[in-house]
């Protein structure tokens, strides 16, 4: 199917479950990390801002889906390449996680596909988690069936993760990777790029592999050495 599908889409190594910060999330997160044991055909809406967890919610249930055994798809709207045709084509006993649903509200091709997918997919005991900035009904579909059937499931608003809650996020993305991260390194960090969970935790993912080509520690010092590199 990936093949026929031509969808190259790899998961980031280090996302998962165990390593989200559930913040005000906890109930979410729960519910996600338990997706996988259902038996019944699930719908899940998942919305908030850039930043906040929602693709990194979603290639964790797609990791965790197959590595249970079953299929599961975790298709971006925003990767070139893809259409509407490949998407229909995906088979209706998986699993469908759509990220940044967005890039494609209003377009009627793409909308139609995806209502076709949601039927095959309920009728043939799969499951879609969609993601998008918005709740479905803000989207400006042009297709109000769409709208409804996304709605009519379980819909989580994503909380992104305010200041006080940063550094414990950060601590447990060093700590997944097996890293400390030092308190003083955690406030410059904060102090000197975008306090986003998504922007930082890509920060330290490279930080983490300039430390390891350098054998250094991740220290104030050495992040001011390599902080244009990190700001590519």
């Amino acid at each position: 199917m990936t093949r026929q599908l031509k969808l190259p889409i790899r998961l980031h190594d280090s996302v998962s479950f165990a390593n989200f910060f559930s913040g005000d999330n906890h109930e979410l997160l729960v519910s996600m990390a338990g997706f996988t044991k259902q038996n019944t055909a699930r719908i899940f809406f998942l919305y908030g801002s850039t930043g906040a967890g929602k693709s990194h919610l979603l290639q964790s249930l797609s990791r965790q889906t197959s590595e249970s055994g079953k299929s599961a798809f975790y298709v971006p709207m925003t990767e070139p390449g893809l259409s509407p045709a490949l998407v229909t084509e995906l088979a209706e006993s998986c699993l469908v996680c759509i990220d940044d649903l967005d890039a494609v509200a209003g377009q009627l091709e793409w909308e139609e596909a995806l209502l076709a997918l949601y039927e095959r997919l309920l009728s043939g005991g799969g499951a879609l988690v969609v993601s998008a900035e918005q709740a479905p009904n803000q989207l400006g579909f042009q297709l109000a069936d769409l709208t409804s059937r996304l709605a009519a499931g379980t819909v989580y608003a994503v909380k992104a993760l305010n200041e006080e809650q940063l550094p414990g996020a950060m601590r447990l993305r060093a700590k997944a990777r097996g890293l400390t991260l030092p308190d003083r390194t955690i406030e410059y960090l904060l102090r000197r790029f975008t306090r986003d969970s998504s922007s930082l935790f890509s920060i330290l993912d490279r930080a983490d592999e300039a430390a390891l080509q350098f054998q250094r520690r991740l220290t104030v010092p050495f992040i001011k050495e390599i902080e244009r590199s990190l700001l590519r």
